[in-house]
């Protein structure tokens, strides 16, 4: 049994052995293989680091063959971006070119121009005579013409506004024909000078309005400077202030006196300055005369005369004897009669004239009518009477009384058959 067992023991330990050095040449079999592949890895790592170069060598290759070609292109596309430009610029002068062909559009062009250059001469000139820089003027021409020529001026501003829009439209389609073609810089600045035009050539029309309106139609409000008094003509032998023109137009007498040698007087030398009246005559022709009147007011009140009278001047001593010729039938004046009588009043007395006409409550003059004053004067005395007429009236809507005197002195003798020679003219010679 022992036997046996060690047979047994030394078979299992021959195997064992056998085992052992199978199993240390299969190591060293994997050890091998495991080395070649190790060496195989080595070998594969040291040549992907040159194909890794060589990738890197021709990126980099294909990079430069890209910037060059980059280099080629950029030039080419710069050029193409001048000739673009080049032909917009080309284009927008051929548009403008065409735009401003016709005669309408090169009026709208240089009539814009002028508009302008009007403005930016009038505009500082206004804003320093507003800031006190500048002084205000004494006179400005183009409100005289106004004055002048109202009618006509609104007319012609009418004229220059359609001339401004007309040419303002012109200048706004040829704009929106090139519209396409510029910028939107170019179009927001277009757009204000639009408006900016438009507006200014507004505000001109609008005030230009206002001052014809004002030159017109007079507000109470208005300042002289704009609405001066209206210059009324006056008479230069009469009297006048700022309501009223008081003046002289004629003299009615059935005779005039002969002062001195009859002899000495002709056809083209007739004494037409002293009237005469017969107080014996049945029935005298009165000594008349008549005055006008005007009424200077531009307001919306009139004026009532309250009174016409005489102011004595003296009563001188009646020549003797009293030649006197008759004069041919007078013009009758049927207006507004006024009859006085003088009684023996001495110098300075003021004789008030009676209104007889079939009006009731006196002569009431509209702003800017025009009346006469027909005064009848008779006499209950015989003299020689050197008198002036004096008229006084008020505004109607004021209770302040105004006086006016005429500065001629009027004369007329009133005398009887005793002192009366009455001579005829006959040939251009007075004969008795």
């Amino acid at each position: 049994m022992a036997k046996r067992k060690a047979k047994n023991i030394s078979g299992d330990t021959s195997k064992a052995s056998v085992t052992v050095n199978t199993a240390s040449s299969d190591q060293k079999k994997e050890q091998k293989i495991i080395s070649s592949e190790s060496e195989t890895n080595i070998q594969k790592n040291v040549q992907v680091p040159s194909v890794e170069k060589k990738a890197q060598e021709v990126v980099s290759s294909d990079e430069a063959t890209n910037i060059q070609e980059n280099a080629k292109v950029a030039p080419v596309s710069t050029d193409a971006a001048t000739g673009d430009e080049q032909k917009e610029q080309s284009a927008l002068a051929n548009d403008k070119k065409k735009g401003e062909d016709t005669l309408p559009q090169q009026f709208a062009t240089k009539w814009l121009k002028l508009v302008a250059v009007l403005i930016n001469l009038i505009v500082p000139s206004i804003i320093g005579i507003l800031l006190g820089f500048n002084p205000l003027p004494q006179s400005v021409p183009l409100l005289n013409v106004f004055n002048q020529h109202p009618l006509e001026s609104l007319i012609l501003c009418g004229i220059l506004l359609l001339m401004t829009l007309f040419a303002l439209i012109l200048s706004r389609r040829l704009e929106l024909r090139i519209v396409g073609r510029i910028s939107q810089l170019q179009i927001a600045q277009s757009n204000r000078l639009w408006i900016g035009l438009t507006g200014v050539s507004t505000i001109s029309f609008l005030l230009c309005l206002t001052l014809l309106g004002m030159v017109w139609f007079r507000p109470s409000w208005c300042p002289h400077a704009l609405c001066p008094p209206a210059q009324v003509a006056t008479s230069s032998m009469g009297i006048h202030d700022s309501n009223l023109d008081l003046y002289p137009l004629a003299v009615q007498s059935p005779f005039y006196t002969l002062p001195g040698n009859p002899v000495q007087y002709s056809q083209n030398k007739l004494p037409e300055n002293v009237g005469a009246v017969n107080a014996d005559s049945k029935h005298p022709s009165p000594y008349e005369i008549i005055v006008g009147v005007h009424s200077l007011q531009q307001g919306r009140f009139g004026m009532v005369i309250e009174q016409v009278a005489l102011v004595i001047e003296s009563v001188p001593p009646m020549p003797r004897p009293l030649n006197v010729w008759l004069r041919s039938p007078a013009v009758g004046y049927l207006t507004n009669f006024y009859q006085v009588t003088y009684r023996g009043e001495q110098k300075n007395t003021v004789l008030p004239a009676k209104f007889v006409s079939q009006l009731y409550g006196g002569i009431v003059l509209a702003p800017g009518e025009a009346d006469q004053l027909n005064i009848q004067i008779s006499s209950r005395v015989l003299a020689d009477l050197r008198f002036r007429i004096q008229v006084t009236y008020r505004v109607s809507n004021e209770s302040q009384l105004h006086v006016l005197l005429l500065p001629r002195i009027f004369e007329v003798v009133f005398s009887d058959n005793s002192n009366w020679r009455e001579y005829r003219l006959e040939s251009g010679r007075f004969l008795p």
